[in-house]
């Protein structure tokens, strides 16, 4: 009775993950479009735009651009100037590869994943950006934009099953220790939040009181799920699998191999989290090398202390999610 209820839910998983992603391309593909000029001549005075047939001479920038460019052209009074160009198309497209590379792989489950990914965006989009902005603590609002997004996602992209629910608890466990962690590191370190280029932009912005300290306590916590989400998956279903293999075996027993496996994907996991924060923070490092600033100075800047918190804390929730979803694993086993 049990299986047959999961059949039946996970079959309604993935009709509405397919119905999600037909929807959602529809609309993406021919509802989001921008107001753009194509360029048809190349001046000395400037660069000849067209759209719907009427023509404009305009100053194309820092841009170097040839005839059949799409640009996106601002005016200012009299002044007429490319101030992007236009990209919207290929975005799209690399979109549609992106998708139609997932489906081809893993047929029913790559809409699945496709659909947990739009789920994120629309969540983080109606949800959380605009509690944020009409003046919610960013801590309250991305904890419990965590507690939205990870039975959406998890589900979504993993369908239901014993497996899953393991891997949701787990993970929302795992949620509360890093929250912690990131509270008590933000607090020791001092951390204000406004290190970066675009906090200093919002904080010039009349319009808005922003608790910058919030948002940077709230990026680190939404950006963890995704580790998470990889990690709490990937130890239940070793832990469930190991089990399988020995249904008789004693709970310290299967949680002492499940962790001896697990020791290896902490250790790779580990590395890769560095290298992903590294990759992202590479115009800051070069930054900081043509600069030839003492390795003291360049390490009690903010700014590298928040790439180095977001790090650690992320290798902590690692750590901490392996040993929780192996215990609930094995605790739920058989159940």
């Amino acid at each position: 009775m049990h299986q047959v209820h999961n059949s039946q839910s996970s079959k309604f998983v993935n009709l509405s993950s397919i119905f999600i992603v037909l929807i959602s391309f529809i609309i993406f593909f021919f509802g989001f479009n921008i107001k753009h000029f194509e360029v048809i001549e190349i001046q000395d005075e400037g660069v000849l735009v067209s759209q719907n047939n009427i023509e404009s001479l305009v100053d194309p920038g820092n841009f170097d651009l040839k005839v059949k460019d799409k640009v996106i052209v601002e005016t200012a009074g009299d002044y007429s100037y490319v101030s992007e160009v236009y990209k919207l198309n290929e975005v799209k497209i690399l979109i549609l590869l992106f998708c139609g590379f997932l489906i081809y792989i893993f047929k029913v489950q790559g809409f699945r994943v496709i659909s947990s990914l739009i789920g994120s965006v629309l969540v983080i989009s109606y949800i959380t950006l605009p509690l944020i902005s009409n003046g919610y603590s960013p801590v309250w609002v991305c904890f419990f934009t965590s507690l939205i997004l990870v039975p959406l996602t998890f589900y979504l992209s993993h369908g239901v099953s014993k497996k899953t629910n393991i891997a949701v608890l787990s993970t929302l466990i795992s949620i509360l220790f890093s929250s912690l962690v990131i509270y008590i590191s933000m607090n020791y370190l001092n951390l204000s939040g406004m290190s970066s280029e675009e906090s200093n932009f919002l904080m010039f912005n009349p319009d808005y009181d922003f608790n910058f300290k919030g948002i940077l306590f709230g990026g680190i916590l939404i950006s963890l799920l995704g580790i998470l989400d990889d990690i709490t998956i990937s130890q239940t279903s070793l832990t469930l699998e190991i089990n399988e293999s020995d249904p008789k075996q004693s709970f310290r027993k299967l949680f002492l191999r499940s962790i001896k496996v697990g020791r290896d994907h902490i250790a790779s996991l580990t590395n890769t989290i560095f290298l992903i924060y590294a990759g992202a923070s590479l115009p800051l490092l070069l930054l900081f090398f043509v600069g030839s600033q003492d390795i003291g100075m360049i390490l009690n800047n903010e700014t590298f202390i928040e790439e180095i918190v977001r790090s650690l804390i992320g290798s902590f929730s690692l750590i901490i999610a392996v040993f929780i979803s192996t215990y609930m694993a094995c605790y739920f086993r058989n159940k």
